[in-house]
């Protein structure tokens, strides 16, 4: 039998462990072909649903009430189009929904790995950090307890961008593409954990300038260009939202106290300990390795211990100990719950935990024992931790999902103004001259089509927000939209019957911007690839 120490491990053996990882920390989502019933899994599985024509029009007249509301406009999708697919290919969309967590916890492993790997160039190190970030408290309870698929896809990348930004302070050749490449995946995908990254980009940055480097001006340079990079990449998201937030005012995510939802200590410490998902901490194995770290804090070089320190300072902005009360009148209430932060604190603090396990451990042996113990804990950990979720025994069947989203409502991303009609969009009812009445409709994925008759031309106001891609045909004759009764779409009649369709259409604008995208995109991809910058060497 061979020694353990003469085995040489590849990047192949490593993707094979990740496939079994993943597959087994999702078994527990896998029952019966169901679907743990989280807080946002309503408006997940709505959002999945509503890609089916998302290339031509970001409006699915079969969900989210039938109003008309581009969610995908305002909520990014490209990274979401993957549970589509798999919905496609199964027709189920418990098993497309339970495919796509086993697709993204795959993924993440594979991006924390790639980008731990391109800074230390040593497999255990790589492999340590892929499993005690992808299998954190919090990434756990976002999936399990929260639903919160948006922020789940973002943590996915997360490692990407500041893994690239410490390249860049490194002075490392060409990071600034990747960089570019991970913050406009995040654009695409939750806008919040954009902003919330993007500040941190920016104590990266201040950092350097600070520092007593020699090429500052190669890294403000490099920070430029990632950032101009980025707007190109994400340009038809840029573009799509602009045109609408500068079109009318739209209603915004819900907000909240900042200082009631921030964590107390207790609940910090207490929670990681017990595993509990309603505090929203970061988990006994964090904990415990974060406490080792600062028993070692001056064994640490220099660098690594800013990233302790900033990993510990973002933890405890989660808590009651930052004055979030001085920041509740601020663009920072966008946030909306301090908690969020942990999703930055987790990273931090998993790559200086890992930094710290590879010196721990010197031989070669022990660190194959060491991933094995720490995949075999996190993985009976998190599904000890699920299975004492409060939903664990809420659930929902595949039978039950497309009456869900039929039904689900939002009012995020309605026009101000919306709820002085809502007595037409309750019913469906289609104001005819100022009298509300009920008439015959079709409903499909991409149109809403009308059939209303009336002796002269009269104002009808249609239950449909109006946005600025809209556009209305009579008897297949595109018409005027008025302004008068914003927000909601107001034609004028013809004599006799009326066969009225809505559609929304991408702006000629909107799509210009997605062929300069996907050039840049292109170009991007070849001279990494011409490059071998997506090689691990």
């Amino acid at each position: 039998m061979k020694k353990i120490s003469s085995i040489k491990v590849t990047h192949y053996h490593v993707l094979g462990l990740f496939i079994v990882l993943s597959y087994i920390y999702g078994i527990t989502q896998f029952k019966n072909n169901d679907i743990i019933k989280t807080f946002d899994l309503e408006f997940q599985l709505s959002r999945i649903y509503s890609l089916s024509d998302v290339f031509f029009s970001p409006t699915n007249f079969d969900t989210f009430g039938s109003y008309g509301q581009p969610i995908n406009i305002f909520y990014g999708w490209l990274t979401v189009l993957p549970a589509y697919l798999f919905f496609k290919i199964s027709n189920n969309m418990a098993s497309a929904y339970n495919m796509y967590l086993f697709f993204i916890t795959f993924v993440t492993l594979l991006c924390s790995y790639f980008c731990m790997y391109r800074i230390y160039k040593e497999k255990f190190v790589s492999v340590f950090f892929s499993l005690i970030y992808t299998f954190s408290m919090y990434r756990t309870l976002s999936i399990f307890f929260r639903g919160a698929l948006g922020e789940v896809i973002g943590i996915a990348f997360l490692p990407l961008v500041f893994g690239a930004a410490y390249g860049i302070i490194l002075q490392k050749k060409d990071e600034w593409l990747l960089l570019s490449v991970g913050f406009s995946l995040l654009i695409y995908t939750h806008v919040l954990s954009t902003i919330i990254t993007f500040v941190f980009i920016l104590v990266f940055y201040i950092s350097a300038m600070v520092s007593k480097l020699s090429y500052k001006k190669e890294i403000t340079i490099s920070f430029l260009k990632a950032g101009i990079s980025s707007v190109i990449l994400s340009l038809p998201f840029f573009i799509s939202l602009l045109e609408e937030q500068t079109f009318q005012r739209i209603t915004p995510p819900g907000w909240s106290d900042l200082d009631n939802r921030a964590l107390t200590m207790k609940q910090l410490i207490l929670g990681a300990v017990r595993q509990d998902f309603t505090t929203y901490s970061f988990g006994i194995i964090l904990l415990i390795l974060t406490t080792i770290t600062l028993l070692l804090f001056f064994k640490l070089k220099t660098q690594y211990k800013y990233i302790l320190i900033l990993g510990i300072l973002t933890l405890l902005m989660t808590t009651k100990l930052f004055p979030w009360k001085l920041v509740q009148e601020t663009p920072i209430i966008l946030i909306q719950f301090p908690w969020r932060l942990m999703s930055i604190a987790t990273l931090f603090l998993s790559f200086i935990s890992s930094y710290v396990i590879k010196n721990l451990l010197k031989k070669d042996e022990l660190k194959m024992v060491g991933v094995c113990i720490t995949a075999i804990i996190l993985i009976f950990i998190n599904v000890y931790s699920i299975s004492h979720s409060p939903f664990v025994n809420n659930r929902i069947g595949s039978d039950d999902i497309p009456n869900i989203i039929s039904s689900y409502k939002t009012d995020n991303y309605k026009p101000v103004g919306y709820e002085k009609y809502d007595y037409l969009t309750n019913d469906h009812l289609v104001s005819i001259d100022g009298v509300p009445k009920q008439t015959d409709r079709v409903v499909t994925e991409n149109e809403y089509k009308f059939k209303v008759i009336t002796t002269k031309s009269d104002e009808l106001i249609l239950p449909i927000y109006f946005y600025k891609g809209m556009q209305v045909f009579i008897n297949e004759k595109k018409v005027d939209i008025s302004q008068a009764n914003h927000p909601m779409i107001s034609i004028m009649s013809v004599s006799g019957e009326n066969n009225i369709k809505v559609v929304f259409r991408y702006s000629m604008l909107s799509k210009l911007s997605v062929a300069i995208s996907m050039v840049w995109w292109i170009v991007i991809a070849i001279w990494l690839l011409k490059h071998n910058k997506l090689y691990l060497k």
